[in-house]
């Protein structure tokens, strides 16, 4: 799976060798990058960020574009090619806009944490914690992808508001602007856009390539762009111009998404701690279908098939309690616990959370 990465990351790419004896340096590399934009640029063995121990080389890579990059690297005795794509500037293929732990908090808990520096692989290790990210995302039902930073170019469904009336002695607002909710339209002249997700803060708004001030907008409901000084939003823009300096531009960077809470932390250090000692061959907690059993002096022990698995209430069971402590309360049988609820579809809500 091609890792992920954001915009202005440094990756750190990882070439390693060996012939029928061991480790080896080879005699030449020939790495070439090839970023989003087509353009292309060579690193040679000499040019390689730094060469930790023998067979193993390292180098720096600066991810200054947003797509997908690409590299390959080829070398001769041992002649061997290795490549790789990394994604940058767009979200986990699950859904993750990041991972719940860093590969070093893998490191964090026993057993692994009595691992030296030295013995641990660091490639592994971000295997791991992508894969139990993925795996604890989904089975709690993708409440926590965690905080993406986002950057989109919308539009307004449209640019006009009806006039209130007056029916009686009570006044009777009414939206004609063709937007699909009264909602999404204001009635009142209120110029807002919905941003996609749940948004936790606003980096910066760009109309016609000059930065909006902060004080002249909002966000409502944790969705609603409001704009405050009196001006509307743009209702169209031309998406083949620079957002950064040309007119006719229209950019909004944000913040969206909702972090695992601390107990999926944890958890997610646990498993990724068992699956990374499973994967370097080492003793793990995650369980086999085994019980006890004896032949020809060879000893197993299979496990329940219900101990592990999906039960037949639906939750997930991993085998580690900790893990499964947390899905308990944030998997599937915790969501099952929540009250009911019913909405309508043609009322829209009854009040809005102001500047969130």
């Amino acid at each position: 799976m091609p890792q992920q990465y954001d915009l202005n990351e440094i990756a750190v790419l990882r070439l390693e060798y060996m012939d029928a004896v061991g480790a080896v340096d080879p005699a030449t590399i020939v790495m070439t990058v090839t970023r989003p934009d087509g353009t292309t640029f060579t690193v040679n063995k000499a040019g390689m960020t730094s060469n930790p121990v023998l067979g193993t080389f390292t180098y720096n890579l600066s991810l200054t574009q947003v797509g997908i990059w690409r590299y390959e690297a080829v070398s001769t005795n041992p002649n061997v090619t290795q490549g790789e794509l990394l994604v940058v500037g767009a979200s986990l293929g699950v859904g993750l806009c990041d991972n719940w732990i860093l590969p070093s908090e893998v490191f964090g808990c026993a057993p692994c944490s009595s691992i030296v520096t030295a013995n641990q692989d660091e490639l592994i290790a971000a295997r791991a914690a992508t894969a139990t990210s993925e795996m604890l995302f989904v089975l709690t039902g993708r409440q926590f992808p965690g905080l993406c930073d986002v950057t989109i170019r919308p539009c307004r469904s449209s640019s006009c508001w009806s006039v209130p009336r007056t029916t009686g002695y009570w006044p009777v607002g009414e939206c004609t602007c063709g937007a699909s909710s009264w909602d999404a339209c204001g009635c009142g002249g209120l110029s807002q856009i919905r941003l996609p997700g749940r948004v936790r803060g606003v980096i910066e708004v760009r109309v016609d390539g000059a930065v909006i001030p902060a004080a002249d907008y909002r966000v409502d409901d944790w969705k609603w762009l409001v704009r405050l000084d009196d001006l509307s939003w743009p209702s169209c823009q031309d998406l083949s111009a620079d957002p950064l300096t040309e007119v006719d531009t229209f950019q909004v960077r944000y913040v969206r998404g909702t972090p695992p809470p601390e107990s999926g932390v944890l958890a997610a250090q646990r498993y990724a701690c068992e699956l990374y000692r499973g994967l370097t061959g080492e003793e793990c907690r995650i369980p086999q279908k085994v019980t006890n059993i004896v032949r020809q002096g060879v000893s197993m022990q299979f496990i329940k098939p219900a101990e592990i698995g999906v039960t037949a209430n639906g939750e997930v069971k991993t085998g580690i309690a900790e893990v499964d402590m947390f899905l308990a309360t944030f998997g599937r049988g915790g969501r099952r616990r929540r009250r009911g609820s019913i909405a309508s579809p043609d009322v829209g809500p009854l009040a809005r959370r102001v500047g969130t």
